[in-house]
């Protein structure tokens, strides 16, 4: 970017500053890309010289950053954390997961919640035969979600009748 000052049609000044600090800024971007592209390179080399069966494959090359290293880390803590909590152990491993946990699961039983009442809403502006027309339609949607979950434990071949049984009254 240049700049250029000019006062009654003269040149008073010629700014190269911007100029120099973009040229500087991709001349060091072009360098990070030859470094970049030489490492590769390198690697394909030693890799097909090792490897000669896959030559032909392509080398996908991963850049690990510092976030990289965190997000590996904090995984680690999770893990320690959830076999801690799993274990009843009270460790700041345990705390850590619980603590997620704990964030992770209030925003959903507040969506909960909120829809609960949103339907007790609903069904407390019916009328008394609506009422009990929805209220059967549920009853029924309910009951064949139960048969359908069955027959998916009976296909896959875990479902034990007697733990699994979900009994439904009808009004």
């Amino acid at each position: 970017m240049l700049c250029l000052f000019m006062l009654h049609g003269e040149l008073l000044f010629f700014c190269k500053k911007h100029e120099n600090i973009n040229k500087q800024k991709d001349l060091k971007k072009k360098e990070i890309i030859n470094k970049i592209k030489n490492k590769t390179n390198d690697l394909r080399y030693m890799f097909d010289n090792l490897y000669v069966q896959h030559k032909n494959t392509p080398l996908y090359i991963f850049l690990k950053d510092h976030n990289e290293e965190k997000r590996h880390l904090l995984k680690i803590i999770f893990l320690y954390g959830k076999l801690h909590s799993l274990q009843g152990l009270n460790t700041p491993f345990s705390k850590f997961y619980m603590l997620y946990k704990n964030k992770k699961q209030i925003p959903s039983t507040i969506r909960l919640q909120n829809k609960i009442r949103e339907e007790k809403k609903f069904i407390d502006n019916m009328d008394k035969s609506s009422k009990k027309k929805y209220i059967k339609n549920k009853i029924d949607e309910y009951v064949n979600l139960n048969t359908n979950v069955k027959k998916l434990y009976s296909n896959i071949g875990f479902f034990n009748e007697e733990k699994k049984t979900i009994y439904f009254k009808r009004p």
